[in-house]
């Protein structure tokens, strides 16, 4: 999941939330640049942030059911469902120009 400080274009740095060396990673420069940016995915941060739910288990990820129930429980939030859209709508409006007004 990306935090809305997402960019179009550019680059971004993923931390790896399971990395030996993420400690190292946040102590850098690039790390500070691009954080600085909003061009840092950052698993632990934006978890503590209260920004996404991480699933940190030894769970089989395709068990929805037992993830689903272990996020509730992690985070002590009974009322979570799962949520697959089966469809999607996109809705835009069109502001006319009022008559007379074209210019050539």
């Amino acid at each position: 999941m990306l935090p809305s400080s997402c960019r179009l274009g550019g680059g971004r740095l993923c931390v790896n939330a399971f990395g030996s060396r993420k400690e190292q990673l946040r102590g850098t420069r690039l790390y500070r640049e691009l954080g600085t940016a909003g061009a840092v995915t950052d698993p632990d941060i934006i978890e503590s942030a209260n920004e996404a739910f991480v699933a940190d288990m030894d769970i089989d990820r395709r068990d929805e059911v037992a993830v689903l129930a272990y996020v509730r429980i992690k985070y002590d939030r009974p009322e979570l469902l799962t949520f697959n859209p089966k469809r999607i709508r996109v809705a835009a409006r069109v502001l006319r120009k009022p008559a007379g007004s074209e210019s050539h």
